[in-house]
């Protein structure tokens, strides 16, 4: 969605860096999202050099001057000049809509003054842009063991997306300018349900994901735009592995083992599904066990009845259910 810091790659100029400073913040090339928005991939252009460095990248909150996300790049020896590098950022840093951010860099020395770097675009070009001591709190550090022989760094983001449970109707938001007239989870096509201006609410009717996990969902519509892909987080809901043992012994290699899964208070309990055929495996562990009624997500706490015909029942049990 949105950029953090200057993207120009071989023979763009140089971001002027200085050893004697703590970190570098390129305060030219900001940005402030319209939304609330999560650090997504940092990139570094290195300059080439004979020796293995190490070198931190983040970005900075201008307002607090706290850092929001950071990565450590190790850079191999004898890397080309002009090399590209790419790390994702972890999950679950958000940019909050109307604040202010830059890139930052970390250098080997220990001052805490900032230099603020970022050419025009032309190779030489190593105009600072700010001087030292812009007032951020002596709190900032993002310690690297070198920061010069690097020419340019920025990072993206992308928006926010709340993980969806499989099987199930959601939202989405697209940038694609016309009616999305079909939609594709996991490779498998989907129901398209309606649309009202961005928002398009979807089904999942058939994405046949197995396992929780970010999934590609690509949307199609009636204009010229290309398809649009959005990473969606899909949760398969179900029960944890069990291992059925009888009077001490583990129950290997059953066919017949079933779970009846219900929910509500005592007294007033309602059976929601019914789980038939589980098998277990040598050591009588049956493996995670979705749980496929759309009523039941993620957290839910359930109260769990599993039996065999051939060995008998177990003691019924509240179980939490799971992402599997």
């Amino acid at each position: 969605m949105g950029t953090i810091g200057y993207t120009a790659l071989a023979g763009g100029g140089r971001e002027s860096r200085s050893d004697a400073t703590g970190y570098d913040v390129n305060l030219r090339d900001t940005y402030i999202p319209a939304q609330n928005e999560e650090l997504d991939q940092c990139f570094l252009q290195s300059e080439g050099n004979t020796t293995e460095r190490t070198i931190n990248v983040g970005v900075v909150r201008l307002d607090t001057g706290a850092v929001v996300g950071e990565v450590t790049f190790t850079i191999p020896a004898n890397d080309p000049a002009e090399t590209v590098y790419q790390l994702a950022y972890p999950a679950g840093l958000v940019l909050q809509a109307g604040v202010e951010y830059a890139q930052m860099l970390g250098s080997g020395d220990s001052a805490t003054s900032v230099y603020a770097y970022r050419t025009g675009g032309v190779t030489g070009d190593n105009t600072r842009v700010v001087e030292s001591g812009q007032p951020f709190p002596a709190s900032v550090t993002l310690p690297g063991t070198d920061n010069n022989l690097n020419r340019h760094t920025h990072s993206t983001t992308k928006a926010i997306t709340t993980a969806v449970r499989k099987g199930s109707s959601f939202d989405v938001e697209t940038t694609l300018s016309g009616t999305v007239t079909a939609a594709v989870l996991n490779g498998n096509a989907i129901t398209v349900d309606s649309q009202t201006g961005t928002t398009v609410t979807l089904t999942d009717s058939g994405s046949a994901i197995t396992t929780s996990g970010e999934y590609n969902l690509v949307l199609t519509d009636d204009s010229a735009d290309p398809d649009e892909t959005i990473a969606l987080q899909v949760n398969v809901p179900g029960l944890a592995s069990y291992n059925i043992n009888k009077d001490g012994a583990d129950q290997g290699s059953l066919t017949d083992v079933e779970f009846v899964i219900m929910t509500g208070a005592a007294g007033s309990r309602a059976i929601v599904e019914q789980i038939t055929g589980v098998t277990t495996d040598a050591s009588g562990n049956t493996g995670a066990i979705e749980v496929t009624d759309t009523s039941l997500n993620v957290g839910d706490t359930v109260l769990v009845l599993q039996q065999s015909a051939a060995v008998g029942g177990g003691i019924p049990h509240e179980a939490t259910l799971v992402a599997i």
